[in-house]
């Protein structure tokens, strides 16, 4: 029933985008001689599986490389045998001359 085919048939045309894809997409039972056509012309297929392949990767590093990430600010991730002593902050100083 449906065998879709390419054209220009160049198999470097196809990793381009400039190829139009044929296949059947329905058909009428009552009517035998009757089918509704596809016609495909997709240039930007590539840019979208590269982006759906960088969101993969990304929830990938994001939830399994969770512990090899650099932190930038606040206790250590992977705390070592000797702890530094935590500074302790001061209260603010507030002027009662301005009251």
């Amino acid at each position: 029933m449906n065998h879709p085919f390419s054209f220009p048939g160049a198999w470097w045309r196809t990793w381009t985008g400039l190829t139009y894809k044929i296949s059947q997409a329905s058909w009428n039972p009552e009517n035998l001689g009757q089918s509704t056509v596809q016609i495909l012309r997709d240039p930007g297929w590539l840019l979208k599986w590269i982006g759906s392949l960088l969101v993969v990767i990304g929830v990938f590093m994001m939830f399994y490389l969770q512990p090899y990430r650099k932190q930038t600010e606040g206790e250590p991730i992977t705390p070592s045998a000797v702890t530094p002593e935590k500074r302790t902050r001061e209260a603010p100083v507030v002027s009662t001359s301005a009251l």
